[in-house]
């Protein structure tokens, strides 16, 4: 009969004791590999960052940028972020702060802001704008403080320059996120943001082309009026225009309609267009109107891409004077079928000069890029050019006849034949690109400087690689230090196990 040996209470100890610590350290061990693979362990950054961070907008356009503070798990009292802008190339047009003092704020997350800017003049001719929150009682919950994510502040920009893109970054040295328990800045993160100002093609648009000209007084000349809906199906286009009567006048509306009976329509029916000129011509004002109610322009019945919703014929009544077309935003719109939204983003009317001299010259400049702009590698560049002195576009002679058009770049050679178009492979390089235009006999040129540089790693204060990166091992993008971490008290576990059980044999063999 096999005998069982009688443990002492020194070894009974003994095995409790490495029972919990091979427990513990294998739940230890597994949870750290666990969570570094899985991300959990990773602790956000005490921060500012900008939402979106990105984007692509046209010039006039206002696009909004939220103001993001995240306190992680610390409470904090104040949050100071000292944001720096380009003010050649963009605008602030308003701040709405999200503090309990400013009654549009909705949800606040502190209780004044107490320190931010307040004049937009100012903070546009200094290039600069500060917004604060701040708590000093029992405000924000049982303890008076901030603690979390939230929004501080909506920023309201607006593009000045097209082909540029902008930054919107934070000063670092400036700002500051006061945690309350030791009255310590912990401020770590300052994400701030890249936008592209772009041309009509970057957002649904009407625009009128040619946007200007040189013409003589009672000489009728064409403007088209040009909507592009990107990807969006659309059932309405309207367009409302004002300009004044005493330098122009509209002589002609060709509608784009079906029920016009012209070819290539765009839409089934004008209804809601201006159709007495007499009154146009007093008011100054004129609407243009296309829209489809069935299935008229494509097996779903709608409109979507880019085409001409009208030829306007002009005529300016003066010489030595010019005159306005302007496109009303406000009153203008593009609705997309599937929410029944206004996506219109960008509109663009036309100036047009008129002289008993008219077309006297070529003129050609470049509007995109602009003169100094820099861009990275791979970025999508907007070449457009503009040109006057050219012959009028009336009704038996096209603008376009025998106009030849070439852009060249000093480093790449040519790069384009059109007067609008759009290129992201120029090469890491300082560029002189010039734009010559010939009409015949005439000819005239324009160049701008720009730079591609490359794309590179953003550094941080004090060379280091910004954000939250770790070192990265042998398993890709995987963090090496949690995973090292967990294998090394794993493997002592498995040596300590294997000790203690060749202990216990020597025990038994005596």
């Amino acid at each position: 009969m096999k005998k069982f040996r009688n443990y002492t209470k020194t070894e009974k100890i003994i095995a409790v004791v490495l029972a919990i610590v091979v427990a513990a350290g294998v739940f230890w061990g597994s949870w750290t590999i666990l969570t570094t693979l899985t991300g959990r362990a990773a602790v956000e950054k005490v921060g500012f960052s900008l939402d979106p961070e990105t984007g692509t907008f046209a010039p006039g356009q206002s696009f909004n940028v939220a103001l993001k503070v995240n306190t992680n798990q610390d409470e904090v009292n104040v949050a100071a972020a000292y944001l720096k802008f380009n003010k050649d190339q963009l605008e602030l047009k308003s701040v709405k702060r999200n503090t309990a003092n400013q009654t549009s704020a909705a949800a606040p997350v502190f209780e004044s802001d107490l320190g931010s800017t307040a004049n937009i003049s100012e903070a546009n001719s200094k290039g600069e704008v500060t917004v604060v929150g701040l708590t000093g009682d029992q405000y924000h919950d049982t303890h008076g403080w901030f603690k979390g994510e939230g929004t501080l502040a909506t920023l309201t920009f607006s593009g000045k320059r097209a082909g540029v893109t902008t930054e919107v970054t934070f000063d670092k040295a400036k700002s500051s996120i006061a945690r309350v328990s030791d009255n310590s800045d912990i401020l770590d993160l300052a994400q701030g943001g890249r936008y592209a100002i772009g041309q009509a093609g970057t957002q649904p648009s009407i625009v009128l082309d040619p946007s200007s000209g040189t013409y003589k007084a009672n000489q009728n000349f064409k403007v088209g009026l040009k909507i592009n809906s990107l990807e969006s199906e659309i059932n309405v286009a309207a367009c409302y225009f004002k300009f004044n009567p005493e330098y122009i006048k509209v002589k002609n509306v060709k509608r784009y309609t079906a029920n016009q009976n012209v070819e290539n329509p765009i839409f089934e029916s004008d209804m809601g267009s201006s159709t007495d000129l007499n009154q146009v011509n007093q008011k100054g004002e004129l609407a243009v109107v296309g829209l489809t109610g069935d299935a008229y322009h494509n097996e779903h019945g709608w409109f979507k891409g880019e085409g001409t919703l009208a030829d306007v014929t002009f005529e300016g009544l003066k010489n030595d004077t010019h005159a306005d077309v302007d496109v009303l935003q406000s009153k203008s719109a593009l609705v997309r079928v599937s929410d029944n939204s206004n996506i219109l983003g960008y509109v663009q009317g036309g100036k047009y000069q008129f002289s008993e001299y008219a077309i006297q010259e070529l003129v050609a400049q470049i509007k995109s890029p602009q003169d100094g702009a820099v861009f990275l590698k791979g970025d999508t560049i907007a070449f457009e050019g503009e040109v006057t002195g050219t012959t009028p576009a009336t009704d038996a002679v096209s603008a376009d006849q025998a106009i030849q058009y070439k852009w060249t770049s000093s480093k790449d050679g040519e790069i384009g034949t059109e007067l609008k178009f759009d290129k992201s492979d120029l090469s890491v390089n300082d560029h002189k690109i010039t734009f010559e235009v010939t009409e015949g006999d005439k000819k005239a040129s324009d160049s701008v400087s720009i730079t591609v540089k490359e794309v590179s790693v953003a550094e941080g204060d004090e060379g280091e690689v910004t954000g939250a990166e770790e070192e990265r091992g042998f398993l890709g993008n995987l963090p090496t230090s949690g995973i090292v971490i967990g294998v090394i008290i794993l493997i002592a576990l498995v040596v300590t196990i294997v000790l203690w059980g060749l202990s216990r044999r020597k025990l038994r063999a005596k």
